[in-house]
């Protein structure tokens, strides 16, 4: 009997859906592997109903499940789905992950490297081109800086915020809150060492920002409008003192590829465990 178990399995069960997300799957896909432990070998339907999922959508991550092996299906008149044993598909996605983390590591020097040679290089700050770029040196300047482009944002605000953090708590989303109230779409990826507090992130998931989390973050930054201009922000310590600097690159074809690297770090990031149905409708902008 699988109903009536009590709400300590419940619980049991919702950490288990948590740890899964935690390792890369998303919310549909491990409640629908951790249905398919209990019930194997079941139907598509079976499995939506015991997972909660619409079965439209079952299908989608059950062959999202089968490409990653975690489950394979039989039956010529009726599918049925079986589970991989954890002991098997864990390590072996474990493994994938690594790999992919390894390879999307060097992506990405490969294109900071690139950039390093393709944007303006100076030593003084008065010898930058105010046309394309301009940096700022120090906590208080480079604060203000995230927080110009962000009230700048008409459209559409992608976020990446890693460690070490250096706005106050109490600053923590006012500007990207405004934003939000003016209709700007907004995407954050937090590093996963951020996500264990959830004011973190609750305030922009009910404000109707999408949130999801990387282990794997290049650096810290923020486009603004499909790359009409990005800021990236460094952060050094290793000499003992705390030195901010960031570079507002202003000009759209420099702009560009730190688009197209939130883009792809997006795509590769996972969806934050149990935000899926605590957030509203995206706010639309006022006529």
């Amino acid at each position: 009997m699988r109903e009536g178990n009590g709400g300590k399995r419940a619980e049991t069960g919702d950490g288990i859906v948590r740890a899964l997300v935690d390792i890369g799957l998303t919310s549909k896909e491990a409640r629908a592997y951790a249905a398919l432990l209990r019930l194997a070998p079941a139907t598509a339907a079976e499995i939506a109903d015991a997972a909660g999922i619409a079965r439209p959508k079952v299908y989608e991550a059950l062959k999202a499940l089968e490409q990653r092996g975690f489950c394979f299906v039989r039956g010529d008149r009726v599918a049925r789905f079986h589970p991989v044993s954890p002991d098997v598909a864990l390590p072996e996605w474990a493994r994938r992950r690594e790999h992919e983390r390894r390879m999307s590591t060097q992506r990405d020097e490969r294109l900071v490297g690139g950039l390093l040679k393709a944007l303006p290089r100076g030593v003084e700050d008065d010898a930058l081109d105010a046309r394309y770029m301009h940096a700022k040196v120090g906590r208080d300047a480079t604060l203000q800086m995230l927080v110009d482009i962000v009230e700048r944002a008409e459209n559409r605000l992608d976020i990446v915020v890693t460690t070490p953090v250096i706005q106050p708590r109490s600053e923590w989303h006012n500007s990207e809150l405004r934003a939000l109230e003016r209709g700007v779409g907004i995407r954050v990826i937090y590093g996963a060492e951020l996500v264990d507090d959830s004011e973190r992130y609750r305030p922009l998931l009910d404000g109707g920002a999408e949130v999801r989390t990387s282990s794997n973050v290049p650096l810290k930054m923020i486009v603004r409008d499909d790359g009409a201009e990005a800021v990236v922000s460094l952060v050094d310590t290793t000499d003992g003192e705390f030195v901010a600097t960031s570079v507002s690159v202003h000009h759209p074809e420099l702009a560009a590829p730190f688009q197209l690297l939130f883009n792809r770090q997006w795509r590769q990031a996972n969806e934050l465990a149990g935000t899926e149905r605590a957030r509203p409708e995206p706010r639309l902008p006022s006529s």
